[in-house]
């Protein structure tokens, strides 16, 4: 009660000493000026300026101050700077070598540095501004405990934050702001959590703060823009060139200027063609575009009718319905070109890729408009939009089914892009490729979703697609519902582990590993027993309320193959045991993809509401997840079970011919490496490297990769996504950019690779690799050696990786991060060594496969 009333004393103490000071300086400073400042301040502040706003932060730049500042560690946020404040008031208030009395500032900043917030105890940094008038000679504190600092011009995130701020909210308050910047890109020093509070504690209501995240030096020097910056900055309109830079070296589309007029001119062509590839490049429309690319230069470099290679010109253009383009709700189609060279306007040969085809432009005048800026979609129809209007209030006739951009050097520059509209009405106007405008695919929200993968019942058999080649459970089934079946399971011995984890995903790799070693022979007879499928992990029904927790429960188990059925080698003493099934009856729902945790719970509920539509018995404690396939399997098949209460009328006679489990009974189904590699299912695909796969499970494989080398370009940059416009470089070096000449055929997959430590900076200047495996045929010991800069080769030795695959687009940045964050996680909790430097992200697909069908893996190197 003594403490309470102590702490009560000195918070209204507080209280009244800042109500006196504040309202003793306030009134002086409204007598000055007869009202009070602008915004937040109504005191004297540090200037600034606000050089932009995006979503819900300002991004200000803060001129030069000099501060007063004090440290106290406490365990509590408010205690804390209760105790910093007195000592700055006294400071204020006459403690000082001068003894004079200093007026108020605001705002009042508080920082948390990250290496100083303890789990009990914290640094609590609290800053008053010194009026302007004392900086040439400031007053030196008299209390050691206050020291004087001054801020250097800085540029500062601000996010408001009304109420009142506590320690829990502010650090809450950072993270949101933190990640938001992270996410549009922004370089930001977040070396702790800073708040700025423009009010004294005896206001209670209307209150304004402050979270302050500083941008690192780049943004005052110049080096580094902000995104709301660059986005205002990118795309602004600029004179058209009469002859675009590099024309006047390297071959371009003939053209003339007609008439000039504010915004854009007319220009004539003569007749132009070029070599076109149409694709529906989806969400990531830069990536699908860029990836055009290497077929065009493979046609221009040789692979055409004639095997003739008839040279580049500067001249790039893409082209697209405008209404198409425009609408954010249609798919996208998009047609990107070469322009020919002039020797050969007359007989092109033909191309032989069916992809490609030759392209006439029309015989008209342009309107034509330039823009600033990388021609992302965004730009691009944000300028068509905007020079639409311009000509629409010029009053200039012109057709506005279709847009043109011209690009220079690959669409490369990040200082000059071209769109232009055909003048006057375009009679025949020929739209290449298929422009049919339709709908973009909606997500679908039923049970049936891409996020499910449902499949039919009558995918269910009693000998399952995963147990071809291999021993599996002998099952019958007994009833068949409208979307899932009963089955019998006959009694037999499974190898089993629990554990605890955060998740499905990282709880089934653990016991995975752990059970394949008893498998492979660490057990009491030392043998090595035959690999059985599948792969079954109990969860409990509570784990889909537990969130976040890491204490939920799984056990994985394998059957034993038939020959260790009677006396079963003893598991070491590492958690496997023996468990006898007594052979129960199962409801079975079968659904395709990766078995991963955000599906799994929606199966899981939407199994439980088609079994209490059908008012059948089930037991609700668990449910089991069965996987028969590792990641190569394109037709992925896995099952959901939920048991069913034992019932003495479910005696089963089961008559399945184990026979169907040996090697030679079935002919396996293709890998993804025979769909998506070079093969004798697929002829015409790319070729990959000869991957050997140890060991597989689900999403998961242990892989060995062969020696052999890549062709890699380095780059620094922001993102991922810039990696399609570096792989340019590379297209060219498969396509007789090399010392040698030689025109090489794709390969795949694409590899991206950046540094594990560059997860976490936000900032341009991370450090990327883009990779592409080299063909045999031209990698004999000495490959052709590439002749751009910055593109080297590099010849691996062969490593093992450990891999993750999933389906579906390029994912962006903060998506990456998280998967290889889970990926990561779930290699150390199984006690998996690998190397934590270098991230590598593959694709096997391209433009022309549909984006929730590309194939993609993480890959970790092993420690060994």
């Amino acid at each position: 009660a003594l403490r309470k009333r102590y702490t009560m004393r000195r918070y209204l103490l507080l209280l009244a000493l800042v109500a006196v000071c504040h309202s003793a300086t306030l009134s002086e400073k409204e007598s000055q000026s007869g009202k009070k400042k602008a915004g937040p301040c109504t005191l004297e502040c540090p200037g600034y300026e606000v050089l932009c706003t995006r979503g819900s932060y300002d991004v200000r730049r803060y001129e030069r101050s000099l501060w007063v500042s004090t440290v106290v560690t406490d365990f509590s946020f408010v205690t804390g700077t209760t105790r910093a404040f007195f000592r700055l008031f006294g400071y204020i208030t006459g403690a000082n070598d001068k003894g004079m009395k200093i007026e108020m500032t605001q705002p009042v900043l508080v920082t948390i540095p990250r290496e100083k917030d303890g789990w009990f105890f914290s640094d609590y940094v609290m800053s008053f501004m010194i009026p302007r008038e004392h900086w040439e000679n400031p007053p030196r504190p008299t209390d050691e405990t206050l020291y004087i600092e001054s801020r250097p011009d800085e540029v500062v995130f601000v996010k408001p934050s009304p109420g009142w701020l506590t320690g829990w909210n502010a650090k809450t308050l950072h993270k949101e702001l933190v990640g938001e910047l992270r996410e549009n890109g922004e370089s930001v020093v977040d070396d702790g959590v800073i708040t700025a509070t423009f009010q004294p504690p005896y206001e209670m209501t209307d209150r304004y703060n402050e979270i302050w995240v500083l941008g690192q030096e780049g943004y005052t020097e110049g080096s580094l823009v902000p995104s709301c910056s660059r986005e205002a900055n990118v795309g602004q309109v600029i004179p058209v060139m009469d002859v675009p830079e590099g024309c006047d070296e390297k071959e371009c589309a003939p053209f003339s200027t007609v008439e000039r007029k504010d915004n854009f001119i007319e220009r004539s062509m003569t007749p132009d063609k070029g070599i076109c590839m149409t694709s529906s490049p989806g969400a990531h429309w830069e990536a699908g575009t860029y990836q055009n690319y290497l077929p065009l230069y493979q046609y221009l470099t040789g692979n055409n009718s004639r095997g003739e290679n008839i040279g580049m010109t500067l001249s790039n253009f893409m082209m697209t319905r405008t209404d198409q383009f425009l609408c954010e709700d249609c798919a996208q189609t998009i047609t990107t070109c070469m322009a020919l060279p002039k020797a050969v306007y007359d007989n092109p040969p033909q191309p032989v890729d069916e992809r490609l085809f030759i392209y006439e432009a029309p015989r008209n005048n342009f309107y034509v408009m330039a823009f600033s800026g990388y021609p992302t979609k965004k730009h691009l129809s944000k300028m068509a939009a905007k020079f639409m209007s311009i000509l629409d209030d010029d009053g200039v006739e012109y057709t506005k089914d279709m847009f043109f951009a011209a690009g220079y050097e690959d669409f490369r520059s990040n200082e000059y892009t071209e769109v232009a509209f055909i003048k006057g009405q375009a009679d025949g106007l020929v739209m290449p490729g298929t422009w049919k405008k339709t709908p973009k695919e909606e997500p679908r929200v039923d049970a049936d979703a891409e996020l499910l993968d449902l499949l039919p019942v009558s995918s269910v058999q009693d000998v399952p697609p995963g147990c071809r080649g291999r021993e599996c459970p002998v099952y019958k089934t007994v009833k068949t519902y409208g979307s899932f079946v009963e089955r019998a399971i006959k009694k037999a011995k499974w190898a089993c582990m629990e554990t605890t984890s955060c998740n499905y995903e990282s709880a089934s790799l653990k016991t995975f590993y752990r059970l394949q070693d008893y498998t492979g022979g660490e057990n009491s007879a030392g043998v090595k027993m035959e690999t059985t499928m599948p792969i079954l992990t109990w969860n409990n029904l509570e784990n889909l309320e537990m969130g976040d927790s890491c204490q939920k429960r799984y056990a994985t188990c394998v059957i034993l193959p038939e020959m260790h059925q009677g006396t079963p080698p003893a598991p070491p003493n590492n958690g496997v045991y023996v468990f006898n099934s007594r052979g129960p009856n199962v409801y079975v729902m079968p659904f395709g993809g990766y078995a991963t945790d955000d599906k799994i719970e929606q199966l899981a509920r939407k199994f439980r509401s088609l079994l209490d539509a059908e008012g059948v018995p089930y037991k609700t404690e668990k449910f089991k997840l069965v996987v028969y396939n590792g990641p190569q399997n394109m037709d992925r098949y896995n099952e959901m079970w939920f048991v069913k209460p034992q019932d003495d009328t479910d005696e089963v006679t089961f008559s399945v011919d184990t026979s169907t489990y040996k090697q030679d009974a079935i002919t396996p189904a293709p890998s993804i490496f025979e769909r998506k590699c070079k093969s004798p299912e697929c002829p015409t695909c790319p070729e990959c490297p000869a991957f050997q796969v140890i060991r597989s499970f689900n999403n998961f494989d242990e892989r060995r990769t062969p020696s052999g080398t890549w062709v890699d370009k380095k780059f620094l940059g922001c993102s991922t996504k810039q990696g399609p416009p570096e792989m340019l470089p590379l297209f060219r070096y498969m396509t007789r950019t090399n010392s040698r000449a030689v025109s090489m055929q794709k390969t795949a997959p694409m590899m991206t690779v950046l540094w594990q430590k560059d997860n976490q900076k936000f900032s341009c200047d991370k450090d990327f690799h883009v990779a592409f495996w080299v063909p045999a045929k031209h990698d004999q010991g000495d490959p052709p050696y590439p002749m751009e800069k910055d593109v080297t080769l590099y010849k691996s030795q062969g490593y093992t990786a450990y891999v993750r695959s999933f389906r579906g687009p390029r994912p962006t940045d903060a998506d990456l991060v998280k998967m290889t964050g889970a990926f990561m996680g779930a290699l150390d909790e199984a006690g998996i060594r690998y190397k934590p430097d270098w991230i590598k992200f593959l694709e096997y697909d391209g433009p022309d496969v549909a984006p929730h069908k590309r194939h993609n893996e993480i890959w970790m190197v092993k420690k060994e």
